[in-house]
């Protein structure tokens, strides 16, 4: 249903906020448009319905976008948002941490570390060198 844009046409990636109700008539077109026997995508759908927009008079365009509620610009309050699963909090393993050397004379400082988990490595073996193909000499 859709032409594919030839090579050398520039594409401008963009980002907008949109009520759900307008959106999910996204939804519902692409389905209606799938039991037409039709495929498309919703960034399709917005640019059939601009074109669309440029086809009408100055009348009807003015009428259509003032049938529009304004939107405020920007991202929507975390209010308005869904709520996003919240994956379970990461306890933080603590850092060696170095004494520092008293006023004595001569002694070194001393590393205490706390009880941190030492990750196992495991020794692989090294791989077999790769036999080459032999040649075979066609007897003549």
């Amino acid at each position: 249903m859709s032409k594919i844009l030839k090579k050398g046409k520039n594409l401008v990636r963009d980002s907008f906020t949109m009520p759900a109700d307008e959106h999910q008539l996204i939804d519902a077109l692409k389905k209606r448009i799938r039991l037409l026997g039709g495929e498309v995508k919703k960034s399709e759908l917005i640019r059939a319905g601009i074109t669309l927009l440029n086809t009408l008079s100055n009348t009807a365009l003015t009428s259509a976008i003032n049938a529009i509620p304004n939107l405020k610009t920007g991202r929507p309050t975390k209010e308005s948002q869904p709520a996003r699963e919240t994956l379970p909090s990461v306890k933080a393993v603590p850092k060696p941490t170095v004494k520092k050397p008293t006023e004595s004379a001569g002694s070194a400082p001393v590393k205490v570390s706390a009880e941190v988990p030492v990750k196992a490595v495991r020794k692989t073996a090294p791989k077999p060198a790769r036999k080459r193909p032999t040649k075979v000499l066609a007897a003549s």
